[in-house]
C-alpha cells in the first residue's frame, strides 16, 4: 500500500497492530481510534510498534539535525537521484555525505517536514514524502529510502547553455541545454548533418519532470514542435520482454508514437 500526504491526521488502532479490540470496551475503542498511530506506539512500548512510524520520526530528526550519517543509515544502496543535472547514483554513505547539500536541499527537507502520514497500514510495502519527492521500500533490513527527485530547477543564471541531456539515435543527433530564460532548448541535427552547420530544428521553452515512481523514476524534457509533441525521456524501468539495449541512455518519442533509443 503507498502512504501520500492526508489531512486525516489519524490511523486506525488495528492498522497499527499494537492492541487487539476484543479486550476493549467499546467506549474505549472509540476514544483510542482518536489517538495518532504514531502516539500508540510510543505508549504500549511492550507490544508491537508502528514500523512506519518509526522510520518517520529517525528521518525526519536526521534531516532536522543535518545528520549525514543517519540519513545514510536509512538508505538503500545504490540509491538513484534525479535532480536538474540528470540521473546519478549514490554507492555508499561517504558518496552521500559528499552530495548531503545537493540531495537534501531546503525544498526536499521542508516537504518532508510538513509530510503528514495517514498511516492506514502500519506494514505499506511503498510510500512517498512530497509529490514523490522521497520513495521508501520495504527491503530485509526494514524501511529504506531507494530513491530521490530533488524537487525545483536551478535558478543560476550560469547554467544558460548547460547540457541536460543528448541523444544520438539512428535518424538523427540531438542535444537538451537551458535557454536563456532557464527552460529546455531542443536542438537536432538529422542523420547526415555535421554539428557544423545550423541545426535541423531548434526548440525553445520546454519543459521537464519527473514521472515513474521509486527507483524507476526517470527525467524527460517536452517540446511543442507546432501539433506535435516530441519527448526526450531518460530510462526507468523496462519489462524483460523489451529491455533496453546496452549503453542506451533513454528514448526520444514523437507525438505520432514513433520510438528511438538513445545512445
Amino acid at each position: 500500500m503507498l502512504f501520500t500526504a492526508s489531512n486525516h491526521g489519524h490511523s486506525a488502532l488495528i492498522g497499527c497492530e499494537v492492541l487487539t479490540f476484543k479486550a476493549l470496551s467499546a467506549a474505549l475503542v472509540t476514544a483510542l481510534m482518536m489517538v495518532p498511530c504514531a502516539s500508540l506506539a510510543q505508549q504500549v512500548g511492550s507490544e508491537k510498534t508502528c514500523a512506519f512510524a518509526s522510520f518517520n520520526r529517525e528521518f525526519k530528526a536526521a534531516m532536522e539535525q543535518s545528520d549525514a550519517g543517519k540519513a545514510a543509515l536509512m538508505v538503500r544502496y545504490p540509491l538513484r537521484v534525479n535532480d536538474a543535472r540528470g540521473t546519478y547514483y549514490i554507492k555508499d554513505a561517504a558518496s552521500l555525505q559528499g552530495r548531503f547539500a545537493d540531495i537534501f536541499t531546503p525544498a526536499l527537507r521542508e516537504a518532508i517536514a510538513v509530510e503528514q502520514i495517514d498511516a492506514s497500514d502500519c506494514n505499506a510495502a511503498r510510500f512517498m514524502y512530497g509529490r514523490g519527492d522521497v520513495w521508501v521500500t520495504v527491503t530485509d533490513q526494514g524501511y529504506a529510502i531507494e530513491a530521490i527527485n530533488v524537487p525545483g530547477g536551478s535558478t543560476d543564471s550560469t547554467a544558460v547553455g548547460r547540457v541536460e541531456f543528448t541523444c544520438k539515435a539512428d535518424a538523427n543527433r540531438i542535444i537538451v541545454d537551458l535557454g536563456t530564460d532557464g527552460s529546455p532548448r531542443f536542438r537536432e541535427w538529422k542523420a547526415g548533418h555535421p554539428l557544423t552547420q545550423k541545426p535541423d530544428t531548434e526548440l525553445l521553452h520546454g519543459t521537464t519532470g519527473i514521472e515513474g515512481t521509486g527507483s524507476c523514476s526517470y527525467r524527460f524534457w517536452r517540446f511543442k514542435a507546432g501539433n506535435e509533441t516530441l519527448s526526450l525521456e531518460g530510462l526507468g524501468c523496462s519489462s524483460d520482454s523489451n529491455p533496453p539495449p546496452a549503453a542506451a541512455t533513454g528514448q526520444f518519442v514523437a507525438s505520432a508514437g514513433t520510438t528511438s533509443w538513445c545512445f
